[in-house]
Protein backbone atom coordinates (compact mmCIF):
# COMPACT_ATOMS: atom_id res chain seq x y z
CA UNK A 1 0.00 0.00 0.00
CA UNK A 2 0.60 3.85 -0.37
CA UNK A 3 1.81 3.98 3.70
CA UNK A 4 3.58 0.81 4.13
CA UNK A 5 6.64 1.76 6.13
CA UNK A 6 8.72 -0.64 4.11
CA UNK A 7 7.92 1.13 0.54
CA UNK A 8 8.35 4.61 2.10
CA UNK A 9 11.72 3.86 3.04
CA UNK A 10 12.41 1.95 0.11
CA UNK A 11 11.35 5.22 -1.89
CA UNK A 12 13.32 7.64 0.61
CA UNK A 13 16.48 5.02 -0.08
CA UNK A 14 16.15 5.52 -4.20
CA UNK A 15 16.06 9.26 -3.81
CA UNK A 16 19.43 9.32 -3.10
CA UNK A 17 18.80 12.15 -1.01
CA UNK A 18 19.66 10.39 2.63
CA UNK A 19 21.70 7.74 3.86
CA UNK A 20 20.07 4.05 5.39
CA UNK A 21 20.67 5.23 9.01
CA UNK A 22 19.48 9.16 8.50
CA UNK A 23 16.24 7.35 7.63
CA UNK A 24 15.72 4.40 9.71
CA UNK A 25 16.50 7.22 13.01
CA UNK A 26 13.28 9.66 11.46
CA UNK A 27 10.93 6.49 11.75
CA UNK A 28 9.07 6.40 14.53
CA UNK A 29 7.93 2.66 13.55
CA UNK A 30 10.30 -0.13 12.75
CA UNK A 31 10.58 -0.73 9.27
CA UNK A 32 10.48 -4.83 9.16
CA UNK A 33 11.82 -5.38 5.57
CA UNK A 34 15.49 -3.79 6.79
CA UNK A 35 15.96 -6.35 9.36
CA UNK A 36 14.31 -9.15 6.93
CA UNK A 37 16.65 -8.45 4.68
CA UNK A 38 19.94 -9.57 6.42
CA UNK A 39 18.20 -12.52 7.54
CA UNK A 40 17.35 -13.36 3.72
CA UNK A 41 20.67 -13.07 2.81
CA UNK A 42 22.31 -14.82 5.58
CA UNK A 43 20.22 -17.91 5.05
CA UNK A 44 20.78 -17.78 1.24
CA UNK A 45 24.52 -17.35 2.33
CA UNK A 46 24.38 -20.51 4.86
CA UNK A 47 22.54 -22.93 2.87
CA UNK A 48 24.65 -21.93 -0.52
CA UNK A 49 21.65 -20.67 -2.45
CA UNK A 50 22.57 -18.49 -5.42
CA UNK A 51 20.13 -15.49 -4.07
CA UNK A 52 21.38 -12.25 -6.59
CA UNK A 53 18.33 -10.08 -5.59
CA UNK A 54 18.75 -10.93 -1.20
CA UNK A 55 22.43 -10.03 -2.03
CA UNK A 56 21.94 -7.15 -3.85
CA UNK A 57 19.26 -5.87 -1.58
CA UNK A 58 21.86 -6.47 1.65
CA UNK A 59 24.91 -4.47 -0.30
CA UNK A 60 22.59 -1.31 -0.42
CA UNK A 61 20.98 -1.42 3.12
CA UNK A 62 24.58 -2.83 4.93
CA UNK A 63 27.09 -2.06 2.89
CA UNK A 64 25.86 1.39 0.98
CA UNK A 65 26.08 0.21 -2.86
CA UNK A 66 24.47 2.43 -4.88
CA UNK A 67 21.11 0.49 -6.37
CA UNK A 68 21.55 1.47 -10.01
CA UNK A 69 25.17 -0.40 -9.38
CA UNK A 70 23.24 -3.39 -8.24
CA UNK A 71 20.59 -3.61 -10.40
CA UNK A 72 22.68 -3.41 -13.40
CA UNK A 73 24.80 -6.18 -11.96
CA UNK A 74 21.92 -8.17 -11.61
CA UNK A 75 20.66 -7.78 -15.27
CA UNK A 76 23.87 -9.12 -16.77
CA UNK A 77 24.10 -11.95 -14.53
CA UNK A 78 23.57 -14.34 -17.95
CA UNK A 79 19.94 -16.56 -17.56
CA UNK A 80 20.92 -20.44 -17.02
CA UNK A 81 18.21 -20.78 -19.16
CA UNK A 82 19.45 -19.23 -22.14
CA UNK A 83 19.64 -22.10 -24.46
CA UNK A 84 22.02 -21.20 -28.09
CA UNK A 85 20.01 -22.61 -31.03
Amino acid sequence: GGLSRNKVFGLELAQGERTVDDILKSKRRVVEGYGTAKAAYKLAQDYEIRSPIFTGVYHVLYEGSKPANVIRDILSIPSKFDIEI
